[in-house]
């Protein structure tokens, strides 16, 4: 008895058979099957294809905003943040539960980032290289 057991694009396949002669057929045959089934599953578009795929928009919206100097997680998501205005003064900002989950400090290379907070009082962080380059200063 001869049996195969292999992968193909994550799909297992076993074949086995007492013919040696008909192997190469029974695994074209379950490579043929995996296949269909592969075919039959949504494609997943990949990170750089799902990127261009996304709509382009422009951003409209007014925002307060300040950099982020130190972060004090809590235990419960929140955080005691130290912010810098533009003028070098420094004040301190609580925030909501959650927050510090969308805060990313080491993806921006050499600062923390900013904090952002919307008009309808969501608040956020933002790379500061991204802020800077979508947002200017109004007043």
């Amino acid at each position: 008895m001869i049996m195969i057991d292999f992968n193909r694009n994550g799909a297992i396949a076993v074949v086995e058979t007492e013919d040696p002669d008909n192997l190469a057929g029974m695994v074209a045959a379950a490579v043929d099957a995996i296949d269909e089934e592969i075919a039959k599953e949504p494609r997943r578009a990949s990170s750089k294809e799902a990127k261009a795929s996304l709509p382009l928009y422009r951003s409209h919206k007014k925002v307060r905003a300040a950099k982020i100097m130190d972060i004090s997680a809590e235990e419960d998501g929140s955080a005691m943040l130290l912010l810098e205005l533009p003028d070098g003064t420094h004040v301190t900002k609580r925030t909501r539960k959650g927050w510090v989950d969308r805060f990313d400090a080491g993806r921006d290379e050499g600062t923390m980032g900013i904090y952002v907070e919307y008009e309808d009082g969501f608040s956020s962080w933002s790379p500061t290289d991204a802020f800077e380059n979508g947002y200017e200063r109004i007043d």
